[in-house]
């Protein structure tokens, strides 16, 4: 079984600042190494992530997110336990878009994290600067 644990936040640097290609690559790095897969899409004003893997590796990566100075006000889900990866391929897909659809509207971790997974897939497929 994975865990999978979605998050969303607001960035403390624009979208095209060079901080995004470090978290990105660091991301990368770490988390081919514990087996984590995931999707991170930026908007100007928003981060929204979703992290698959091992329970106690996904939430070792959750702690050191949460105390990242890049990013603040960030909204947590309570992680789900799944059988299958939304992105396993992946360890860690990134794009950029103007809009989130759906996830802009979030205000409270009130919507499934599957619905937000599937969500956040289609951005995926359809968005633009994507990076693997």
């Amino acid at each position: 079984m994975t865990t999978q644990l979605f998050y969303i936040s607001k960035p403390v640097f624009s979208s095209d600042h060079s901080v995004n290609d470090d978290i990105l690559r660091v991301a990368k790095r770490n988390n081919k190494h514990f087996a984590i897969t995931g999707f991170l899409f930026r908007t100007e004003r928003r981060y929204f992530q979703l992290l698959e893997g091992a329970e106690g590796d996904v939430q070792r990566l959750m702690c050191k997110i949460r105390q990242d100075p890049r990013h603040y006000d960030l909204v947590e889900w309570p992680p789900e336990t799944v059988s299958v990866r939304i992105f396993p391929m992946w360890t860690m897909g990134y794009a950029t878009g103007r809009d989130a659809g759906l996830l802009e509207t979030l205000p409270a971790p009130d919507v499934p994290v599957e619905t937000l997974a599937q969500h956040l897939n289609a951005l995926a497929t359809t968005a633009t600067g994507i990076a693997l």
